[in-house]
């Protein structure tokens, strides 16, 4: 379907076989993101990786991702930030129930996001990165973190520390700046924060509307689990069930339906 927004043309792509052309057979000719100020503002100048042109900068970014910010090893190391922060928040639901308050699952699991997201991001106590967390969408909050890592003397090798390391190794095969640095960040926010805990809600949601989907999934958790009590990360392989429902329910609410705007250049 053709639109035109203004004096800008708009193609809609809502059929699966053009989806699979423009996304797979001709992605190198659509991957760049449209030129715009709001964008740009975004993303210091299109030096993240979600709206950077395909060249060779977004091309040596992305392999930064993949095998130093998000490897499986490093995805692995932080497993017991993941382990403390969800047994924190199913002691406070646990509480509230016992008290008879109501329980908002919606705001624990984004605080839950919130949490785990920045302390991967750049360590420090909890109750002082949460404050701040609050302001991720300032400038001047990345700035501040950002300082204080250049600062300090130890480093916990923290998604900031690995960044920083990059910027400071002349033998790089790019070179970035603490802005480069802040555009990642806003990535990270962006990809993480809201995606993670929507997708709970709904799968949630879906379960509470479909008891006996619920109890079927329950059962399979306390066979599993057993005398533990409590679902661990490497419990996970086990259930089947409970993967078919995280399936099902990124299927059905999709949290981006819509993929960011791409614009065609021929390459």
């Amino acid at each position: 379907m053709l639109l035109h927004l203004g004096r800008v043309p708009l193609l809609v792509v809502s059929s699966a076989d053009t989806a699979r052309d423009i996304l797979k057979t001709q992605d190198l000719n659509f991957c760049t993101r449209p030129s715009l100020l709001t964008l740009k503002r975004l993303s210091y100048n299109f030096q993240d990786v979600a709206l950077a042109p395909y060249n060779e900068y977004w091309r040596e970014m992305r392999r930064i991702f993949v095998h130093k910010l998000l490897s499986p090893k490093r995805v692995h190391s932080f497993g017991a930030v993941r382990a403390e922060e969800v047994a924190n928040m199913v002691n406070s639901i646990s509480k509230s129930c016992s008290s008879m308050r109501s329980v908002d699952l919606a705001e624990d699991l984004l605080s839950l996001t919130n949490r785990v997201i920045c302390r991967i991001a750049f360590v420090s106590p909890p109750r002082i990165y949460f404050r701040r967390c609050r302001s991720w969408g300032s400038w001047m909050f990345y700035q501040e973190i950002i300082d204080e890592h250049l600062e300090r003397a130890e480093q916990d090798e923290d998604i900031i520390d690995v960044l920083v390391g990059i910027m400071r190794d002349e033998s790089s095969a790019i070179h970035i700046t603490l802005n480069h640095i802040k555009a990642i960040l806003v990535d990270i926010f962006f990809g993480g924060l809201e995606s993670s805990s929507l997708t709970t809600v709904w799968a949630m949601t879906e379960l509470a509307r479909k008891p006996e989907l619920m109890k079927k999934a329950q059962e399979e958790i306390r066979t599993s689990v057993g005398k533990k009590g409590m679902v661990e990360e490497g419990d996970l392989e086990q259930l089947h069930y409970l993967k078919i429902v995280v399936k099902e329910t990124l299927r059905l609410h999709t949290i981006a339906p819509l993929l960011i705007p791409r614009v065609y250049e021929s390459l």
